[in-house]
């Protein structure tokens, strides 16, 4: 044979009922593959009791020692030339007395995977009576199993079938995930570590199905992708806005961001912000606009002459020039003149105070140039400084007459003045006699009439007579 040679001769004696030993003649035994079962074959066939064999690494003893079996002894050799490489010596029990059969020489191989041998009895297998046995498995001890679902056995091999998402079954440890004692394990997702992650607010879980609300202005949750928004290998972004195209922004200057918020600060004299739409401004489609100012409304103007617009660092300067007598422009507020609520008022003139007059009788205004008429006999207005008159500071006053000038003279005696009418208290008659032979003397004088008797040629001559 190739593995095992048994060639043994074997001296067997059977016990009576009344206590003596039969010897049998020696058997010759060859070519048994299973020496326990060409034994038992060979004692069944003659008729013997059954023996049982049991492979022990020492004798039993007291109540353990069994009179049906056959006890195969471990042995490593004894020397003997004939006995030498045994590897049992085989012992049976009569009475109180172990008998030695034999000693089996022989080289059993080592049980494998793909060879039939010797096994040791190792943990989880008990042997009783020359049976076998494994325990059932269960969650505390190891042992057999009953093949169930999703499990296969062809030829003696079990297999479980490969996992898939409809079908159950095993599954190669890949990526983020740990095996430890048998145990798998997902470890816990954060920012740079994918992993398992535990349901938390606006998150249901239903027969293992996770899943999110939808989003809302009132509620978070998860929204599908609509306008100015992309999804490139699960990442979604939104453009850059611009002026003609909606998209994100960088918050900048004057704008705070706060739990996701963005704000505004209030706008004011010192400090760029929202403000609020007020008077002569309108708001359609988020334009506010302001309408062209009339001079009943406020509003906007185009800059127009003498006005101009700055660039640079002082772009969106307005700005007037300084008014000059050849330029129209900008002027300080100076003496006479107030200013109220943006509103700029001239005082009203008057004899003690300088300041704008209205227009009266006998003036015009023409271009913004006002101008009085010529004075006349019958209408009243402005004249020139003519003869016997002179002005000094705006004052115009008439020469006093003297014998050598024209003038102005005072009333005196015997003079009166009536409503600009000068007259004389007595009646001044004046009497040529300058050729009569006699001097005649006025009559019909009122009483107090200065009279001239002219009694010649020249003036020399004249000499007032008193009445």
């Amino acid at each position: 044979m190739s593995d095992m040679n048994l060639y043994r001769k074997f001296k067997i004696r059977q016990q009576t009922t009344d206590g003596n030993l039969i010897l049998h003649p020696e058997t010759e035994v060859a070519q048994i593959v299973d020496f326990e079962s060409g034994v038992n074959s060979l004692i069944a066939s003659a008729n013997f009791p059954r023996f049982g064999v049991e492979v022990v690494q020492a004798l039993p003893t007291g109540s353990a020692i069994r009179t049906d079996r056959i006890y195969f002894l471990t042995e490593t050799g004894n020397g003997d030339a004939d006995e030498a490489g045994n590897v049992y010596t085989e012992y049976i029990r009569v009475g109180d007395n172990w008998e030695i059969l034999g000693r089996q020489r022989s080289t059993l191989p080592i049980a494998t995977t793909t060879s039939v041998g010797v096994v040791k009895i190792g943990d989880n297998i008990t042997v009783n009576s020359g049976t076998i046995s494994v325990a059932t498995a269960t969650d505390a001890v190891k042992g057999v199993v009953q093949v169930g679902t999703n499990i296969d056995v062809a030829s003696g091999v079990i297999s479980v079938k490969t996992g898939s998402t409809t079908d159950k079954g095993v599954l190669q440890v890949g990526t983020n995930l740990d095996v430890a004692n048998g145990v798998v394990s997902v470890a816990t997702a954060t920012d740079a570590v994918k992993g398992v992650v535990q349901a938390g607010t606006n998150i249901d879980i239903a027969s293992g199905v996770i899943s999110v609300k939808t989003g809302s202005t009132s509620d978070k949750g998860v929204l599908q992708v609509g306008t100015n928004l992309d999804v490139a290998d699960g990442v979604v972004s939104v453009a850059t806005g611009s002026a003609s195209a909606k998209g994100v922004l960088q918050v900048g200057t004057n704008l705070d961001v706060a739990d996701g918020v963005v704000s505004v600060a209030t706008g004011s004299t010192t400090g760029k912000g929202v403000l609020q739409v007020g008077d002569n401004l309108t708001v359609s489609d988020g334009v506010v606009s302001v309408g062209k100012a009339s001079t009943s409304d406020f509003g906007v103007v185009k800059v127009g002459t003498n006005i101009d617009v700055g660039t640079g660092n002082d772009a969106g300067v307005i700005s007037v020039a300084t008014a000059t007598d050849s330029v129209k422009g900008v002027v300080q507020v100076g003496t006479n003149i107030d200013v109220a609520s943006g509103v700029i008022s001239v005082k009203t003139g008057s004899t003690t105070d300088k300041g704008v007059l209205q227009v009266g009788t006998n003036l015009a205004v023409s271009d913004g140039v006002v101008s009085v008429a010529t004075a006349s006999a019958s209408a009243l207005g402005v004249m020139q400084v003519g003869d016997y008159l002179n002005a000094t500071n705006g004052v115009v006053n008439a020469d006093v007459a003297t014998s050598a000038a024209k003038g102005v003279v005072q009333g005196g005696d015997r003079v009166t003045i009536t409503n600009g009418v000068l007259s004389a208290d007595k009646q001044i008659d004046v009497i040529d006699n300058s050729e009569a032979a006699t001097p005649a003397t006025p009559t019909g004088l009122a009483d107090g009439t200065v009279w001239f008797e002219i009694t010649g040629e020249g003036t020399d001559g004249v000499t007032p007579v008193e009445p």
